[in-house]
């Protein structure tokens, strides 16, 4: 058996190998006490993009960004009746106003009939207008995309366009439960399936980073191996790329399902594995990572103000004692990965604050 057999072979699970979630490898690639808090917490793979596309539209105050041309004519369509709604809205209105004239022969019925139907005309056009033009111009962006789609035989990544891949003859489809690899004890759920004839195309995205910002790391090729292995296994097809999408945008990345971006799951895999062997045999915590760039910008680094009892019981913490440290306005702060292993993580905001000193 040659040495890529046997490093196979090894990934073998047996009955007391841990189960590994998809995020949850990707998180020990990047940084073994990130992922072990993500292993502990229990937090589900899932690469639906309902709840973070709700977190991005509350920040940014855009539309939801649709991937499929339906719900795209069906916005348009009611902007548009929207629009078209509101000279009878305002009709209707002044016909009141002028029957309390005729009834009344108050002043402020003249105002009423002409002020408030003005008003249902000017503002009722402000917001119809901004949607007719956002759900136009997207309807015509995917009803206009040319097909196109990745050499299945390229080791290369390429570039793509989410309505060229479905001009192409692509289908896009949600997967409803978890995948599960029972020979690896490996399980995840993409946010998309992209399936044509007997291709099987992982997709999922990149939250709030653009294209021009977006830096492929090896834990996103383990990734995406990851997600190529758990659809083959469960459908059959063949998987020989998936597809990551770059924030709200259609443009995205063909990520090639070669050698090396096997090659980094495999050795995810198997130190995932080591570390949490490691905490529940002999309760030993990984290091500190050597480089303090990794947790400059890590959400688990980042500090926030301790409130008693509000900090203590938020959702998915897990139930360590909170590791304060106070910064030079005089506030305690702390963070997530602070508080399990007990230090004050070198993230950026930390260094603001003060919390740690230069």
């Amino acid at each position: 058996m040659t040495n890529s057999g046997r490093n196979i072979q090894s990934l073998q699970a047996q009955s007391h190998t841990p189960w590994v979630g998809v995020h949850v490898l990707t998180e020990f690639i990047f940084c073994p006490r990130a992922g072990l808090i993500t292993f502990e917490t229990k937090q589900e793979d899932d690469d639906n993009d309902d709840r973070e596309l709700q977190g991005q539209q509350k920040a940014q105050l855009t539309y939801r960004p649709y991937y499929s041309l339906r719900p795209i004519e069906e916005s348009l369509e009611k902007a548009l009746n929207d629009l078209r709604r509101l000279p009878k809205l305002a009709g209707g209105t002044a016909l009141v106003s002028f029957l309390l004239l005729l009834l009344t022969g108050a002043l402020q019925a003249w105002l009423l009939a002409l002020v408030i139907p003005a008003l249902i005309l000017i503002f009722g056009t402000f917001n119809a207008y901004p949607r007719i033009s956002y759900f136009g111009k997207l309807r015509d962006m995917a009803r206009k995309a040319l097909p196109r789609e990745p050499d299945p035989q390229s080791v290369d990544n390429t570039a793509i366009n989410w309505w060229s891949l479905l001009a192409a003859g692509f289908d896009s489809v949600p997967y409803r439960d978890t995948l599960k690899d029972h020979s690896w004890r490996v399980a995840g759920k993409p946010w998309r399936v992209l399936r044509k004839g007997s291709l099987r195309i992982p997709v999922w995205r990149r939250r709030g980073e653009a294209e021009n910002q977006a830096k492929i790391r090896g834990q996103h090729y383990a990734r995406m191996a990851a997600y190529c292995r758990l659809i083959e296994k469960a459908e059959g097809g063949s998987s020989p790329y998936g597809i990551i999408l770059f924030g709200n945008s259609y443009d995205g990345i063909a990520i090639a399902n070669n050698q090396g971006s096997r090659s980094a799951f495999h050795k995810g895999l198997r130190e995932a594995r080591q570390v949490i062997k490691g905490k529940q045999r002999w309760e030993r915590d990984p290091s500190p990572p050597s480089t303090g760039t990794i947790c400059s910008s890590c959400p688990l680094g980042k500090p926030f103000t301790y409130r008693p009892g509000e900090s203590d019981n938020r959702p998915g913490r897990l139930n360590t004692s909170p590791h304060l440290a106070f910064g030079d306005d005089g506030r305690a702060y702390h963070s997530e990965c602070g508080d399990r292993f007990q230090w004050i993580p070198p993230h950026q905001k930390a260094f603001a604050k003060r919390l740690i000193k230069y």
